[in-house]
């Protein structure tokens, strides 16, 4: 039986090393590396070469999905799980953009856990019930359409990159912390922004961050 090699991302130290020692006591798996934070996991795991990229979605710093596109390019063949502490359609939406082969809920048992991580390991995609939910009637593939939330057209005018920004700007970051995180130049950053409240038809920061709250891409 072959190994899947296992790369976990996370910022809370309790999580990983309990994740870590249940991972462990499974002989069809090991922990290859492991990093607190998304740069940390840009910088380490290509050179660990994992098959599976167990990945926390909120973590400060370089967003999770930015990470995952980066880490692919270097590992065209990984595959990666989402851990989330909440059930939100834009996180959703970002992991079907990069194609994860999972999405589980930090509120699920870890038999569903293992069950994400075996059907991943078989190149299967597995969600959460509660993330199921949220998808349109069909089988949920990994390509799959969610089903619009009740005030989200408007959101979903945004292109990815927008989306991206947006879950910066939520974040509270700076024009120029979020050019120095995406690898852009500010001048992109602030054409951006501006398309962003244009097409939410926001008018002010403070007014999206009430926006991200309301959508809960950001805690109150």
């Amino acid at each position: 039986m072959r190994t899947t090699r296992i790369f976990l991302a996370d910022d809370h130290e309790l999580v990983r090393t309990s994740l870590g020692a249940v991972i462990h006591e499974r002989a069809e798996f090991e922990i290859v590396g492991e990093a607190g934070c998304a740069e940390g996991a840009v910088e380490r795991a290509p050179a660990s070469r994992p098959d599976l990229l167990v990945m926390d979605v909120d973590m400060p710093g370089l967003c999770c999905f930015d990470a995952v596109r980066r880490i692919r390019a270097a590992l065209p063949e990984l595959r990666s799980i989402f851990l989330s502490s909440a059930c939100h359609d834009l996180h959703i939406e970002q992991a079907l953009s990069v194609k994860a082969h999972g999405f589980v809920l930090k509120s699920d048992s870890l038999a569903v856990f293992f069950d994400a991580l075996m059907s991943a390991a078989a190149g299967e995609h597995f969600y959460s019930r509660r993330v199921r939910t949220r998808f349109a009637s069909g089988a949920v593939s990994g390509h799959g359409t969610l089903i619009p939330a009740v005030g989200s057209t408007r959101r979903e005018s945004l292109t990815v990159r927008e989306l991206q920004v947006l879950l910066y700007i939520a974040r509270g970051l700076a024009k120029k912390e979020v050019a120095k995180l995406m690898q852009l130049s500010v001048k992109t950053v602030e054409h951006h922004s501006s398309s962003i409240m244009r097409k939410l038809d926001i008018h002010d920061r403070v007014e999206l961050a009430r926006y991200a709250i309301r959508e809960g891409l950001v805690e109150a």
